[in-house]
């Protein structure tokens, strides 16, 4: 569903974009549903790829570094480079300004705490739960009282990654067991209802969107579709492309229907259709395979244009439209050459 992962993709830069470059504007499906279908459309191919594809769980994991790393790791080393330059000729600490600026407050090993997740996508999701004051880390009961371990992240959006790498850990689990996927459905529903319910600052973060136990639930519907993608799949074509359109148009138009709390059981319900609709578009993969680079090198070109470029004339679409190429560079030459590796894991 490339064209639908671009739109969430999409949807969330728009969600930055405006915070940096005010006022608002309009977001489509805004980013926190968007990252929730991501996760939703994960638990689905995670759950067909490990059921229909990996001969072993460590080529799978594997895989899944080969897919995440390369990119993520582009885009952080040009930033920590641009990071560097900037402060070399202008002074400007650009994304490590949080680095700098509390350089003489942290200790090395508060230092090492921040940083060293940042050498890895593991636990990015636990930065909402830390806290920084005088006295050095503490733990955050709300992640926007103090300054928060989140402004740490020189790629602030990877905080997502952190929660798709707990998935990954329980998706060989679970994907082959219908019973225990839906005994951690359940689950997960419970602690969300708990957390809301027990702590007064429920709604803001990091509980409200940073907690795996709470967020696990949206991988999970996924996992059930793809186990059920039979009695779910639409025979009917025609009826599977209105509904293809219908689905897509409603993501863009979100805001002004309303019904937020539909999408996520209505997403559940119609991937397996959508799946079969986009498979048949053209260029379907390759809008699809914009869409992670895209997302992840979203907010440095936010910040770049920002820093460089804040007098220009129209600073989002100079953002969008050099996300959408530094995108198209690492798919072409980055993606490209490490997806022949992930071959031999298959």
């Amino acid at each position: 569903m490339g064209y639908i992962r671009l739109l969430l993709a999409i949807s969330v830069f728009q969600g930055h974009a405006w915070a940096t470059f005010p006022p608002k504007v309009y977001e489509f499906s805004g980013g926190v549903i968007s990252v929730r279908l991501f996760y939703i459309i994960s638990g689905y191919l995670i759950a067909f790829v490990l059921t229909n594809k990996y001969s072993s769980i460590k080529n799978f994991y594997i895989s899944r570094a080969l897919r995440l790393l390369p990119t993520y790791y582009f885009v952080l080393i040009i930033s920590i480079i641009t990071s560097i330059l900037l402060y070399i000729f202008t002074k400007n600490t650009f994304l490590l300004g949080f680095f700098a600026g509390y350089n003489d407050i942290l200790n090395k090993k508060e230092i090492i705490l921040l940083t060293a997740p940042q050498l890895t996508t593991l636990f990015l999701d636990l930065y909402g739960f830390i806290g920084i004051n005088q006295d050095g880390l503490f733990l955050a009961k709300q992640t926007w009282k103090n300054v928060n371990g989140y402004q740490f992240l020189i790629i602030p959006q990877a905080w997502t990654l952190g929660i798709e790498c707990w998935f990954y850990l329980l998706a060989p689990a679970v994907v082959r067991n219908k019973s225990l996927s839906i005994f951690f459905l359940i689950l997960s529903i419970s602690v969300e209802f708990t957390v809301n319910n027990s702590l007064s600052f429920s709604s803001d973060d990091p509980w409200a969107r940073r907690f795996f136990p709470s967020e696990m639930q949206y991988f999970l519907l996924g996992v059930i579709a793809c186990q059920n993608r039979s009695k779910l799949n639409i025979k009917n074509e025609t009826i599977k492309r209105l509904l293809y359109v219908l689905l897509s148009l409603y993501l863009i138009f979100m805001e002004s229907i309303g019904f937020l709390f539909l999408i996520y059981i209505l997403f559940t319900v119609l991937i397996p259709s959508i799946l079969q609709v986009s498979k048949k578009l053209p260029l379907d993969r390759f809008v699809g395979d914009l869409s992670y680079p895209f997302y992840i090198c979203h907010m440095f070109c936010i910040h770049l244009v920002s820093n460089l470029y804040a007098d220009f004339i129209y600073p989002k679409s100079l953002s969008f439209i050099l996300s959408i190429f530094i995108s198209i560079f690492i798919l072409i030459y980055i993606e490209k050459y490490f997806n022949c590796i992930r071959e031999r894991y298959n």
